[in-house]
């Protein structure tokens, strides 16, 4: 190949590289979802909430709920949650300081990710097509820095491959983890088309339509905690 057509080469690849960029920036929107690194991040996306719990998710998570998936979780732990945490595609990952281990053999002290699927999300279809405002798909408030959780972990499969201490949630209905430090304020959507705004909801722990609604689930979370912990 001579030098002209190696410059010419090298010219197009360009062309085509600022061409391809060009493209992907006037088509691809950022909304924000990839720079979350803290709970201050998701607070200033100001996300729609998804769901909130009504009288359906209420009934279904009363009527279906069970200790099994607590009992045979081969991890409890109580933890308090770092502030950092990150989100990729639809999985949410905190880290968060373990407190003490009630079972499995994840030391004290010691700093780990948890995983769930859920958190912020951006969906492109249906009626949230065009809609460039992230979501917040779950019905159970982020944890939240300085406050104390029971959590129900198994190993993330990866963990062999990517050498992290990485777990997966064990999750029941509502249930993702259990604030010990706090029932929250009892907040809940206003209305009959409910709260749009995730910031709403700061100091809830839950996302409900009703303040019967939030008692309800406060009330088995307490039975969970004194079932796991004993009497606090």
């Amino acid at each position: 190949m001579s030098v002209k057509h190696f410059i010419l080469a090298v010219v197009g690849v360009v062309v085509l590289t600022i061409g391809i960029g060009l493209f992907c920036k006037s088509h691809f929107r950022d909304i924000g979802i990839s720079g979350i690194r803290t709970l201050s991040d998701v607070k200033a996306l100001d996300c729609q909430v998804g769901f909130v719990i009504d009288d359906e998710f209420v009934e279904g998570s009363l009527k279906n709920f069970s200790y099994e998936n607590f009992d045979q979780a081969p991890i409890a732990l109580i933890v308090s949650p770092t502030n950092k945490l990150r989100q990729y595609n639809q999985m949410n990952v905190q880290e968060v300081t373990v407190i003490k281990s009630i079972k499995g053999d994840v030391p004290e002290q010691s700093t780990i990710r948890v995983i769930h699927m859920g958190g912020v999300v951006h969906y492109d279809f249906g009626e949230n097509k065009n809609n460039f405002t992230p979501i917040f798909a779950d019905v159970m408030n982020l944890m939240q820095a300085r406050n104390e959780y029971l959590i129900f972990l198994t190993p993330y499969d990866l963990n062999e491959y990517t050498g992290e201490a990485d777990y997966d949630i064990v999750c029941m209905g509502a249930f993702n983890y259990f604030n010990l430090t706090t029932d929250g304020n009892g907040v809940v959507a206003k209305g009959t088309t409910g709260i749009s705004c995730l910031a709403d909801f700061e100091g809830a722990e839950f996302l409900t339509d009703t303040k019967e609604h939030y008692d309800t689930l406060l009330e088995m979370k307490h039975k969970v905690i004194e079932r796991y912990l004993g009497e606090r």
